[in-house]
């Protein structure tokens, strides 16, 4: 399961514009800013908040437009990545850069909850290794991380001698790389997002600035969702080839 990290201000994005199934709040981020899962008209496709707390894992489901307490769907503990190997438990989330570490833990068939990962340096291993749930944040500045498993310096702005891997300046008026495969569309985004309104400043800011909300932040927005629909794709179509192969495997004997 993949959840979207929730901070103030980014519901209405997540919820309305990503149409995100699982969001999580991190309260042991020392960068925490207050957040909780709001109790407000239409949760769309939410689906689960996981709520990080005192070092556990809490899961939830939902009931009508609040977390429903006595719907507890999984509940774990988070280890430190200096434990020794050997004490660490079946199922488990896990703060760390180690991938060494990961690789180890995920040979030894152990159930992985990545939580935060840095998925600017280590796009490709969201992919790569079976986890049980990743939790991530996905609004990473100026960074696109494309389905192939890289992540590139993106071009927001449209200024001269900018040393940029990949052009996102002209998002409205073009397509950007793998737009069609991941089925990301921004006109579909600027339906479903009001930025006049946000504008206004009749409701709140949704990208956690108390600055006007101009062109470029926009872009920051729409890359942001970019970067959601590309890791989903990315993961999904790796687990896709994963569970053929099995298949086919099982088919052969």
């Amino acid at each position: 399961m993949i959840s979207w990290k929730l901070k103030k201000r980014r519901y209405n994005f997540y919820v309305y514009t990503c149409a995100v199934e699982n969001l999580f709040v991190d309260k042991d981020d020392p960068d925490y800013d207050g957040s909780v899962f709001p109790s407000c008209n239409g949760v769309m496709f939410v689906k689960t908040v996981t709520i990080v707390e005192n070092n556990v894992v809490s899961i939830y489901g939902l009931k009508g437009m609040l977390i429903d307490k006595n719907k507890l769907l999984e509940e774990f503990p988070v280890i430190d990545d200096k434990t020794p190997i050997d004490d660490f438990p079946e199922k488990f989330a896990i703060r760390t850069d180690n991938i060494d570490l990961i690789r180890e833990l995920s040979a030894r068939g152990k159930k992985i909850t990545w939580l935060d990962p840095d998925i600017i340096k280590f796009p490709s291993i969201l992919a790569a290794i079976p986890f049980e749930h990743l939790l991530i944040n996905p609004m990473v500045g100026e960074y696109a991380i494309l389905p192939t498993g890289e992540s590139k310096t993106a071009v927001l702005m449209n200024k001269k001698k900018v040393n940029k891997d990949v052009d996102f300046s002209r998002i409205n008026n073009s397509k950007v790389l793998f737009s069609r495969q991941i089925g990301f569309s921004v006109h579909d985004f600027n339906r479903r997002i009001n930025f006049k309104q946000l504008l206004s400043g009749k409701i709140f800011s949704i990208i956690g600035t108390n600055k006007k909300l101009d062109l470029f932040n926009n872009n920051y927005l729409k890359l942001a969702y970019y970067n959601i629909l590309s890791i989903t794709y990315m993961i999904c179509k790796k687990n896709y080839i994963a569970t053929n192969a099995q298949k086919n495997l099982v088919n052969k004997d």
